[in-house]
């Protein structure tokens, strides 16, 4: 998946602070075992339902299951908590990516989300 964080990435951005929201159609997750999590939607009653592996499962939000999960987010969502003094980059050399600081500091990586989670570990 190259458009989310790796798990490991998720887990250092969780344990340095980053933001976890409720769980919303459209967001990745990874669970207690890494096992990649995706919301496709919900009800009236807040259920979501959840590509589990290859099996579709509905999960109540509150659950400790739901409280376990780790979020993958997207470069936008990195992007998003970094603020405007950060800008992504993609560079035609080696096809990578680069979330540059005003201040011309730069991460890299070959995943925009890798790149962008770099620049925001980096700035805590």
């Amino acid at each position: 998946m190259e458009n989310i964080v790796t798990v490991e990435t998720a887990r250092k951005l969780k344990e340095a602070g980053f933001k976890q929201p409720e769980p919303a159609p459209g967001q990745m997750w990874y669970n207690v075992n890494d096992i990649p999590i995706f919301a496709v939607g919900e009800t009236k009653s807040k259920v979501y339902y959840v590509i589990f592996g290859v099996n579709l499962v509905y999960i109540e939000p509150k659950r400790d299951f739901v409280l376990n999960l780790v979020f993958a987010p997207t470069a936008t969502d990195i992007l998003r908590e970094l603020g405007n003094q950060y800008v992504l980059r993609t560079w035609s050399i080696g096809e990578k990516f680069a979330v540059k600081h005003d201040n011309g500091e730069k991460c890299w990586n070959d995943n925009p989300a890798e790149a962008a989670a770099l620049a925001w570990l980096e700035s805590t």
